[in-house]
């Protein structure tokens, strides 16, 4: 994410423990600390709940969100106006990232369909 620009303005999180644990990791290797904002109904969140937290997100350009499958998953397929070509997209394993471009004002305007996905990656991908 880092080398290719994709840093947060703000951070949108599950408050479980394992999705703290990731954006500490994550942070560090980013090496920027946006605002955290720890939204409990994204704790094993379905993909419409989700939206519903993006909805509500203040203004910033760039928003990360990390949340649970099957939720997340389901919220990037569904956001997704045309699917990456990468096959693990439809199997969104753990900490699976997508980076979506809406051509929107605000998220209140973010709906299924209307994200271009920029970049797809799984853990898997950046062994090496």
């Amino acid at each position: 994410m880092k080398d290719k620009g994709y840093l947060p303005d703000v951070v949108l999180c599950s408050p479980a423990e394992r999705t703290r644990q990731t954006w500490q990791l994550l942070s560090q290797e980013l090496g920027t600390a946006p605002p955290l904002v720890l939204e409990r109904p994204l704790y094993h969140a379905t993909a419409e709940t989700m939206l519903d937290v993006l909805h509500g997100a203040a203004e910033e350009a760039t928003v990360l969100m990390l949340g649970h499958n099957p939720g997340i998953a389901a919220m990037a397929q569904w956001l997704a106006h045309t699917a990456p070509p990468h096959p693990g997209f439809r199997r969104y394993p753990t900490a699976a990232t997508t980076v979506f471009a809406f051509g929107i004002g605000n998220w209140a305007e973010a709906g299924w369909g209307t994200g271009k996905v920029l970049d797809f990656a799984i853990p898997k991908d950046l062994e090496g």
